[in-house]
């Protein structure tokens, strides 16, 4: 991909591949070990009318996994994966060290994975990613959260 060859030769600390109409993640992705900041969808302005309620415009892709390749990236702290149709988050999030924020708005997530669920102080939904300061769920199905975070 042209726009990921044109940010690692210029070091780009932050990558914008919303609304590219992704089905995945190209593998050069792991090329980008400057990287601090991906974002694969993201928050637009304004509102639109779905089912029964308003719910906030993203701008995504369609991506329904993320590949392990964002493992070989050291730097990165922002991922932002609004708008992809997610029904769980992929295990490789939970396994990214320096994430500090994780923006998960309308991925159609339905679940938690264990992962996040199963840590040891069970404070918060984001506290098994250790490092993870943010982390937003807007406008998902999660109508099984409590039942996950009391286990």
């Amino acid at each position: 991909m042209v726009l990921i060859d044109r940010a690692v030769a210029e070091s780009w600390r932050e990558l914008d591949l919303s609304g590219q109409e992704l089905t995945e993640l190209p593998v050069e992705i792991g090329k980008l070990k400057q990287l601090e900041s991906l974002i694969l969808g993201k928050r637009v302005e304004g509102y639109e009318y779905v089912g029964n309620r308003y719910l906030e415009k993203v701008s995504g892709n369609n991506l329904k996994t993320l590949r392990l390749e964002l493992l070989g990236l050291p730097n990165l702290c922002k991922l932002d994966i609004s708008g992809n149709p997610l029904e769980s988050i992929p295990d490789v999030v939970t396994q990214i060290l320096h994430l500090e924020e994780l923006i998960l708005i309308r991925v159609e997530l339905t679940e938690i994975p264990d992962a996040i669920t199963n840590t040891p102080d069970k404070l918060s939904i984001v506290t098994c990613i250790y490092s993870l300061l943010f982390c937003a769920l807007c406008g998902n199905l999660l109508y099984i959260m409590k039942n996950a975070l009391n286990r």
